[in-house]
């Protein structure tokens, strides 16, 4: 049985035709900003990985040559990258570096991980089996999921996020235990760039209505 990933269920429900697009045509196409934010989730885990050893997080700068290291090389590929109208890539570099310092100072000194980019696959219900990478889990086995964003997430969002319920569930299926809970990090664009934590532990009615979402997909 194929495993699927939250964010197929969460491309169909957005839009099928993007979906068909990516997933039944096979067209990939690289939008820049997910270049950067893939380059910051590289850095992070490099942070956390030397953490782990060391318990020392990265510097501003370590950690910010570790961002620009593997942005630059996401644009080596052959996939097509798409901009947003006012986006560039030096710009990118610029913010994402921007990010990665206010990471650095704000962010990391506050985790203490033990497990980094951790792959899990499961059944998590009848007939459904599930995928999904794990950003961080720390030392209170609370997943902590990174987000690069625009601008701060209203503070409702999470509720309806799948991510949170399935990947709760994956997690159990997978350790034999459930997590501690579930933590969004969103480091967000702006005049000055911040950190934002959000508490979204999902509830057992948010998890029954994900693993409906994922059902009727």
């Amino acid at each position: 049985m194929t495993a699927i990933h939250q964010s197929q269920v969460a491309m169909w429900e957005r839009c099928p035709a993007q979906y068909r697009f990516r997933y039944v045509d096979g067209h990939k196409i690289k939008p820049a900003r997910a270049i950067r934010g893939t380059a910051f989730h590289a850095a992070e885990a490099t942070n956390f990985r030397e953490k782990i050893v060391t318990t020392r997080d990265l510097s501003v700068s370590q950690l910010g040559e570790a961002f620009v290291a593997a942005y630059d090389e996401a644009f080596q590929g052959p996939e097509e990258v798409t901009f947003d109208r006012d986006d560039t890539r030096e710009g990118l570099r610029k913010s994402g570096l921007a990010l990665t310092g206010v990471a650095a100072t704000d962010l990391n000194p506050t985790i203490t991980p033990t497990l980094i980019e951790q792959s899990l696959e499961g059944a998590v219900a009848e007939g459904i089996v599930m995928a999904g990478t794990v950003d961080v889990v720390d030392d209170r086995n609370v997943i902590i999921d990174l987000k690069t964003a625009k601008r701060k997430w209203p503070e409702t969002k999470a509720a309806y996020e799948l991510q949170p319920p399935l990947y709760s569930v994956l997690f159990q299926a997978v350790t034999g235990q459930p997590p501690g809970g579930f933590e969004y990090a969103v480091v967000a664009d702006g005049k000055t760039p911040s950190v934002q934590r959000i508490e979204a532990t999902p509830t057992p009615q948010q998890t029954q209505a994900a693993l409906l979402r994922v059902q009727s997909a």
